[in-house]
């Protein structure tokens, strides 16, 4: 089979191009690189042995794709390209809707030009917004309170209409909490350049001497120590669920939305204390105010999602740092 992964060079991206060549299927890979890497195309190679087809291709450009698909027969999309930054969202909306939904739109109709009809869609837990019930299962009602996160839930809500109206369409929606940590190699993470809402990257940095201190956002929030509160989901379990959405949905037709977390939140007081218990290193802080669209408390219930996709997270917070120390450690 041959798999297109749009967004493929990016930090969840490649990781999933490392789990679906790990499974013998055909890797293509479209990215602008605008805020992705060609060396984690490199080192995807470099791991596995084996060969990834990409393109520099932006999914804005109609012609390019329609080409692309009319070219390779692709049997199913794994898509991920977008930007994705809430508080950046917030300043350049426009950005969000351009390159997140009409950009999708584009991808979806080169698919249909060619039959090509299997998506799985990497959504955001952004689109639940602020919360009173946790867990936070997918019934939930919804709040999105920044464009990017309205970006998303505009997808959603279209691929749910795309499929109403035809139901040769398979569709996998994955909403993603807070994905972390990197591949055992550390060949792979998250871009440097790019992490400006990434906390354990930014921890990583501070042990590592790369910042004096950590800005957190709030201390004055409805959690039990006043600091915002995530659920953090190493990256390879979040590649894993979509390799088992994908070997559903190409079982059966049909339409699914899951939460991909840890199902745990951590605060960022709780962070801090787990990284200095692992590098007995103590981190510097300062609070600042919190940020418009910042969601005080959120992690996942993961009961659907395991009992659709036959999933669990393997690896747990300790495993999210470690990774994420040793990926940053090649970064500098």
């Amino acid at each position: 089979m041959n798999i297109l992964v749009t967004g493929g060079a990016g930090y969840i991206g490649s990781h999933i191009c490392l789990e679906l060549l790990s499974t013998n299927l055909n890797v293509f890979v479209i990215d602008n690189l605008s805020s992705s890497s060609i060396k984690n195309i490199e080192n995807i190679q470099k791991i596995t042995s084996k060969e990834i087809n990409f393109l520099n291709l932006d999914i804005r450009d109609k012609n390019k794709l329609n080409q692309f698909f009319s070219k390779h027969k692709i049997d199913a999309v794994m898509h991920l390209a977008g930007l994705r930054s809430c508080n950046k969202s917030i300043a350049n909306p426009e950005d969000y809707y351009d390159v997140n939904v009409l950009g999708t739109i584009n991808l979806l109709e080169s698919m249909k030009k060619t039959s090509c009809r299997t998506l799985i869609f990497c959504s955001s837990a952004s689109v639940y917004g602020s919360q009173n019930i946790f867990p936070i299962s997918e019934t939930v009602g919804l709040l999105p309170n920044s464009p990017y996160a309205r970006s998303n839930l505009i997808i959603e809500e279209y691929l749910k209409d795309l499929r109403h109206s035809d139901k040769t369409w398979s569709i996998g929606i994955l909403r993603c909490f807070n994905s972390a940590g990197a591949h055992k190699s550390g060949l792979l993470g998250e871009n440097i350049l790019n992490t400006q809402d990434s906390l354990i990257s930014h921890l990583s940095r501070v042990v590592l001497g790369k910042y004096s201190k950590l800005d957190i956002y709030g201390d004055n929030c409805n959690t039990y120590d006043g600091t915002p509160v995530r659920d953090y989901v190493h990256v390879v379990d979040v590649a894993k669920a979509h390799i088992n959405s994908l070997s559903l949905l190409i079982k059966k037709q049909r339409i699914f939305i899951i939460n991909i977390g840890c199902g745990v939140g951590y605060s960022v007081l709780e962070m801090i204390k787990n990284f200095e218990k692992i590098t007995k290193k103590k981190i510097h802080y300062e609070f600042l105010d919190r940020r418009t669209g910042d969601v005080e408390c959120s992690f996942a219930d993961l009961s659907f999602t395991k009992q659709l996709i036959n999933w669990n997270p393997k690896f747990n917070i300790d495993d999210i740092c470690k990774d994420t120390l040793e990926s940053q450690k090649n970064k500098f």
